[in-house]
């Protein structure tokens, strides 16, 4: 199987914007995080490549990450209108220098974000665009 490299972006949101937005629902989910002695990170990894928490905490403190992150996840969209993910990236195990993020992070969803202007709607239907992503070495 051939290996390169693949592009990647995502609509970051600072912690200092979660903590202004929805501070008690962030502070509840590093709380959950902490009380079950794991990173933020740690479930950022799990959500990312598995799709799970963190099967290996017990099952009470699996399920108190899990409800306070939906939760934050939730009172964001109510505030914002705007869905809330969280994301993981290793500069070290995946990536390069440059990167503009290493370890967890929290992103919006795309199409909250930027939608097509009616003229872009309209070429929509007679046209086959998408935006392209690409890595350049040098």
């Amino acid at each position: 199987m051939a290996m390169g490299y693949g592009a990647n972006c995502a609509i970051v949101i600072e912690e200092n914007s979660l903590k202004k937005i929805v501070p008690n629902e962030y502070q509840a989910f590093l709380d959950a995080c902490k009380k079950a002695q794991i990173t933020v990170d740690d479930v950022a990894f799990q959500v990312e490549f598995y799709d799970d928490i963190a099967p290996e905490i017990p099952e009470q403190d699996y399920k108190n990450v899990e409800n306070a992150l939906k939760k934050l996840t939730q009172a964001f969209r109510d505030q914002t209108g705007i869905r809330l993910n969280i994301g993981y990236h290793s500069v070290e195990d995946h990536g390069d220098i440059y990167d503009e993020v290493d370890g967890s992070y929290f992103y919006l969803h795309w199409a909250d974000v930027y939608i097509y202007t009616p003229e872009a709607q309209m070429l929509y239907h007679q046209a086959d665009f998408d935006l392209k992503f690409w890595v350049s070495f040098g």
